[in-house]
């Protein structure tokens, strides 16, 4: 056995199905794996397979996709193909570029197995995912970028932009104070107008009204002697209209 392949006991073991990382679409079986890693790096995604079925001898049998970040990446895959027979271990690579302007961001790489066959999922017995080295042969997350030091002159144009903005803050504080001051007497010169019209108002009414003479019902009675036909002058919708004398004579 080379090396580079895992040991034994891995290919004695497989996945087993469960609701978590299965999803069936179009009759189509997808067992999928995420995993996490960095951005702004090559990785070589190694897939380890071994056929453990002792019915399973012939290719064609057993066919998959081999698909990442839903990206296939090999169809017809077979395992007795790649092997020549069960329970023979093999394994596949495959490189894959995570370019990104922010390097060192995080983020997911899914490996996913897609076939009309259930079964496929045993077939894969382990993943591994190889960090490469950029073109600097380096393997390290690059320090994040703090941002450039402001300059004395800028420093010098926000200052006054501050000075700015706060004299014409007192500015309009200024004028909102005035306009509140104007609209106070404009109300309590028009609440003083009102009541001085008012009061003359009432004060001449009293007046007109003092001007009138008030009399009693026996004067009235005593003017027109009783309310006699003699002294009616005329007729209205209402009754008779009758004069009076209130003096010495009529």
């Amino acid at each position: 056995m080379p090396v580079f392949i895992a040991p034994p006991k891995l290919y004695q073991t497989s996945w087993k199905k469960s609701g978590g990382n299965v999803r069936v679409t179009h009759q189509m079986y997808n067992f999928t794996w995420k995993i996490p890693i960095e951005l702004g790096f090559g990785y070589l995604v190694r897939l380890h397979f071994c056929e453990l079925d002792d019915g399973m001898t012939e290719s064609e049998q057993r066919e998959f996709s081999v698909l990442i970040n839903n990206h296939i990446v090999e169809s017809q895959a077979d395992v007795i193909r790649w092997s020549g027979g069960n329970v023979i271990l093999v394994n596949r690579d495959y490189v894959l570029k995570m370019k990104d302007d922010k390097e060192g961001s995080r983020y997911d790489v899914l490996i996913a197995l897609q076939s009309v066959n259930e079964l496929v999922l045993g077939l894969l017995n382990g993943i591994e995912i190889f960090k490469l080295s950029n073109l600097d042969n380096s393997l390290a997350t690059p320090n994040p970028k703090f941002p450039k030091k402001v300059s004395a002159t800028w420093n010098l144009r926000i200052q006054k932009v501050f000075l700015a903005f706060s004299k014409s803050n007192v500015i309009v504080t200024g004028m909102t104070i005035l306009i509140v001051i104007v609209n106070v007497v404009v109300y309590n010169l028009r609440q003083s107008c009102e009541e001085k019209f008012h009061l003359e108002k009432d004060t001449q009414a009293a007046r007109i009204e003092s001007s009138f003479c008030r009399f009693s019902l026996a004067e009235i009675k005593l003017a027109t002697q009783n309310f006699s036909d003699a002294f009616v002058i005329g007729r209205g919708g209402f009754g008779k209209f009758i004069k009076g004398s209130f003096g010495a004579s009529l």
